[in-house]
């Protein structure tokens, strides 16, 4: 079992870990080989993440196929999100919510409270969807995620000229959670 302790004692670990959570960076026909491949060099003390990301990421082997995981691999895959610069959070959305929630808050019925919001504020809310939407008018990154983000489009970039797992650790060096 690998508790807290021995991820943040353990640089190995602490690395296998990263690239077992930075599957999510390569194209979808290669994520479940690279995974085969990474079980076989993990260490013994991750078996029971590994199973976990098995289950609900990967999909249990079968005899001729895999179980479908929990989470299919197009809903967190972000291969292709990482090539065309696009978000890979939706943070920005979350914040657009929020305000939404506040705007609706005081109003007593939900259904009255979009009528009296969207007669006030629709020209506030087209604005904050544009913003929310990542490929325009999205809000400043900070110069810190910014190299961190163009790094990580570098290193998805260059995929086809990496073995796989090196590519994996150069996802996790540049991703520390």
């Amino acid at each position: 079992m690998c508790d807290f302790e021995l991820y943040a004692s353990d640089e190995e670990i602490s690395l296998q870990v990263r690239m077992l959570s930075d599957l999510y960076f390569l194209p979808l026909d290669a994520v479940t080989s690279t995974f085969e491949e990474f079980v076989e060099i993990a260490r013994p003390e991750i078996q029971t993440i590994l199973d976990y990301f098995e289950d609900s990421f990967i999909g249990r082997p079968l005899r001729n196929s895999r179980r479908p995981p929990l989470f299919h691999l197009n809903i967190w895959n972000q291969y292709t999100r990482a090539q065309e610069e696009l978000p890979r959070t939706n943070n920005h959305v979350d914040g657009w919510h929020r305000r939404l929630q506040v705007d609706f808050r005081w109003t007593p019925s939900k259904f009255l409270a979009f009528f009296v919001c969207s007669a006030t504020t629709t020209e506030s809310f087209g604005a904050r969807a544009n913003a929310a939407d990542g490929r325009r008018g999205a809000p400043p990154t900070r110069k810190r995620y910014k190299n961190n983000n163009e790094r990580i489009v570098a290193l998805v970039n260059d995929y086809t000229n990496r073995p796989k797992l090196e590519y994996l650790e150069g996802i996790a060096f540049n991703l520390k959670m």
